[in-house]
């Protein structure tokens, strides 16, 4: 028979005892010893730290250590446990405070029938206050044991020890169980990815966090290499320094590329650390492993987003920026710093805002009180200024940006450039007024030519009247002079409002720039003298002399302004150039001239000058230095688009206090004096031929009658074109001409017109109109209408009109009239 060896046993370290793991003998005791020596094992059992029962077969308690019976004196059940039924005390003192007493009792009588080897459970002992676990487990006593204690008690009439009943404290290693089990539980439950394994890497534990970031269920990871299933790429760092520090440290932490089960890269940032034995030897590793696919993604995506960010803010053309509420700019775009002007962005960002960049620092103080009431603000209009003090007109949306509280910490904001929108919206609106002055300039003139027209013809009629050495005669040769000079303002008028084009013409320049001193030494104060040198007496250009007379009415206008409050010169000159390659270089290269001969008309002053700046803007329209309400800033514009239109060119010299000269280059015209116009007195030619003159104003009708009969013409007169259209219809043969005025209330000239062709395709017919429309004009030449007049009309006008039209129809003449050639002088 072997020697059995008996241990006492020891607190469980598992949640629940296991079957092997029953109460034994010390090892250093063997039974037979016992059985040798004649030491009762009771003295054993006394000395261990358990409570143990010994139980007949009836249950009966036959033994109690010293452990159990100072505990159970301690808790009140009485000082003689010996000879009590333990069934009975399991069934009324433990049952009384737990159910654990009847299962107790269930499983020692289970054991004892034999149905079970062995009965244990774990319980919280009934008879503590506290809470304490124990352990209680029932075997039946060793048959070398039983069969001693079976002769014992038969030599004593004793009862034979059946069951032995251990009940051990294991508090501590319960609450150690539940600790280990709440890690264990934590392990489980964390997200991150939990994995140890061996020295040879491989895998011993691998959490539910490691099988939803890898793809790998726990049982087809454990037992297999973490290398093979989803080797590291290291991201920051190489395998060697990762080795040597893992060496040296015995941890370490850095970013990972590694792969799931499925394929699909993950981004881990991994803890990895030694794990140690008792000894601190090595005996493997534990890697805690975070996803971090996502984060790296945000970042990837939050890079990408600066970087176009900062692409849109370096490229803007508006201006971006950042400031403090206190007016301090944090940061501007390129564009910003072209904005203002200033030579570097560090410079900018030294400025104070409200002070270096705004023109009235109060704007700044309604933006901030904006922003902290709505805490943002859509194209706020502002007027700011550069560093060199120009002004600068922006639209600013801007938005607050805010702490956890709510405070205002910077303001962040866009810029839009709007000064050349709103210079452009001022043209407009002072294009927009005067294209309404124009069409107002135009009616009036209109209604004005109609009466310079009776004017001027009633004074030709009285000049023809009266002797030419009268003092009469001398008058009315004033009045004409006065009316030809209102009928050159209103042409002017005209042109203005763009209802007329300019008439080129042979032009003496210098009759002009005379007739222009002459004026303006009328209308200049005596502090402002005029200076007039002509070299080019006889030199002539192909212009409208209305048009040229404006220029110079105009640049004279300006310089009187530049010396109104000081006095000073007006100096106007003509003069011949030769233009060549020299001419055109240095500061007249813009000029942009033909090489030839050029008359030059230089008008200067000594007022007080222009800037650079100035300068290089006095030709756009509507651009002024004088004050609001006493400029269009339309002179030069006009004065410019004059002489381009006449193929010339135009400089400006000025200097801030020396004045400003301006010189005007038209081409020469090389012609005969016979090919110049003469204003000197023309016999005039007339006939006999039958007229229908159609005016709807009576005192015009008479004063084109008698004009007519001068020279010798029949005249007819019709007020309207329904009259008109009667007497063509009543008798289609008997007119020659017919003249018809433009602007006539229910039938226009022209749509009387249309109507006589239907009546006399081949009737000659003569317009007379105040302005010259371009579509009046071509829907004039559509009806084969060469000639018209404009008003006012000289006697002179009508005359070779009306007799080059007889002449180029050629007309068989109407019953009654004759051809007459003779000369009316005038």
């Amino acid at each position: 028979m072997t020697p059995r060896k008996i241990i006492p046993g020891r607190a469980p370290e598992q949640t629940r005892m296991m079957p092997e793991d029953k109460l034994n003998w010390p090892e250093t005791v063997e039974v037979e010893w016992w059985m040798r020596s004649g030491v009762s094992p009771y003295r054993i059992l006394d000395a261990l730290q358990a409570k143990i029962f010994v139980l007949d077969a009836e249950a009966n308690i036959l033994y109690v250590n010293r452990v159990a019976a100072d505990f159970f004196r301690s808790v009140g059940l009485g000082e003689a446990l010996v000879g009590q039924n333990y069934l009975t005390l399991c069934q009324e003192e433990w049952n009384q405070r737990s159910p654990d007493g009847q299962r107790a009792a269930a499983g020692i009588l289970q054991v004892l029938a034999g149905e079970l080897p062995r009965f244990e459970m774990e319980y919280i002992c009934p008879f503590l206050e506290e809470e304490r676990w124990y352990h209680m487990e029932v075997n039946r006593l060793p048959e070398t044991m039983l069969s001693r204690d079976e002769e014992a008690a038969s030599s004593n009439n004793a009862a034979v020890p059946q069951l032995l009943v251990v009940h051990e404290d294991i508090t501590e290693a319960k609450q150690a169980q539940q600790q280990l089990a709440y890690q264990a539980g934590l392990l489980e439950d964390i997200s991150d990815a939990v994995v140890s394994t061996d020295m040879e890497f491989i895998i011993r534990s691998w959490n539910r966090a490691a099988e939803r970031i890898y793809g790998w269920k726990a049982e087809e990871a454990i037992g297999r290499s973490a290398r093979e299933i989803s080797p590291p790429v290291f991201l920051n760092t190489t395998p060697e320094h990762v080795r040597e520090q893992f060496r040296q440290q015995g941890h370490w932490s850095g970013e990972v590329m590694q792969k799931r089960k499925d394929g699909q890269e993950v981004y881990i940032f991994a803890s990895v650390s030694l794990s140690r034995d008792d000894a601190g030897h090595p005996v493997g590793i534990v890697a805690v492993n975070r996803d971090i696919t996502h984060l790296k993604q945000t970042q990837k995506e939050l890079q990408l987003s600066e970087e176009k960010y900062r692409q849109i803010f370096e490229q803007s053309h508006d201006v971006i920026y950042m400031s403090t509420p206190s007016g301090k700019l944090v940061d501007i775009n390129p564009a910003g710093v072209e904005l203002f002007g200033y030579d570097s962005r560090e410079e900018l960002l030294g400025v104070d805002v409200a002070r270096d960049l705004y023109k009235n620092p109060r704007d700044r103080e309604k933006l901030a009180q904006l922003l902290a009431e709505h805490g943002k603000v859509k194209d706020f209009e502002v007027v700011l200024k550069r560093k060199d003090g120009r002004e600068l007109t922006v639209l600013n949306s801007a938005w607050a940006v805010t702490d956890a509280e709510g405070n205002i910490m910077a303001y962040r904001g866009i810029l839009r450039d709007i000064t050349e929108r709103k210079r452009l919206e001022q043209q407009l609106m002072q294009a927009q007024k005067m294209e309404a002055i124009g069409t107002l300039a135009g009616g009036i003139a209109h209604d004005f030519n109609n009466i310079l027209t009776g004017l001027l013809g009633y004074t030709e009629i009285s000049l023809e009247e009266t002797p030419p050495d009268s003092s009469v005669h001398a008058h009315l040769l004033a009045i004409r002079a006065a009316a030809l000079r209102a009928r050159d303002l209103v042409k002017q008028i005209l042109t203005f409002s763009r209802q007329t084009p300019g008439e080129k013409k042979p032009l003496r320049m210098a009759q002009v720039v005379q007739e222009a001193v002459k004026l303006l030494r009328g209308m200049l104060p005596s502090s402002i003298s005029i200076t007039l040198s002509i070299e080019a007496e006889s030199a002539v250009v192909e212009a409208d002399p209305t048009q040229i007379h404006q220029v110079i009415m105009n640049l004279a206008s300006n310089a009187y302004y530049a010396m109104k409050d000081t006095g000073g010169e007006l100096g106007i000159s003509l003069s011949e150039v030769e233009v060549d390659h020299r001419f055109t270089q240095g500061h007249l290269q813009h000029l942009q001239l033909s090489p030839g001969r050029y008359v030059q008309l230089t008008i200067s002053d000594t007022g007080y000058g222009m800037d650079e700046e100035t300068l290089e803007r006095i030709f756009d329209p509507f651009f002024t230095t004088k004050p609001v309400g006493e400029g269009t800033g339309m002179g030069l514009a006009v004065v410019h688009g004059i002489v381009r239109s006449h193929r010339g060119a135009i400089s400006v010299d000025s200097k801030v206090g020396e004045g400003s000269r301006f010189s005007i280059y038209l081409p020469l015209l090389h012609v005969s004096e016979e090919e110049i116009p003469s204003e000197s007195p023309m016999a005039l030619p007339g006939g006999s031929e039958h007229l229908l003159l159609v005016d709807d104003e009576e005192m015009l009708r008479a004063m084109y009658q008698r004009m007519l009969r001068r020279l010798g013409y029949r005249v007819t007169l019709a007020e309207n074109g329904e009259e008109a259209l009667k007497l063509l219809r009543d008798n289609p043969d008997q007119f020659d001409l017919v003249i018809v005025d433009q602007v006539m209330p229910g039938m226009t000239g022209l749509d009387l017109a249309q109507e006589i062709r239907q009546l006399r395709p081949e009737i000659p017919i003569l317009l007379m109109t105040g302005f010259t429309e371009p579509a009046i004009m071509e829907k004039a030449r559509r009806l084969a209408i060469p000639e018209y007049l404009n008003k006012p009309i000289l006697m002179t006008d009508m005359a070779r009109s009306i007799r080059r039209l007889l002449d180029q129809f050629s007309i068989r003449p109407t019953r009654g009239a004759r051809k007459h050639s003779g000369k009316v002088k005038t």
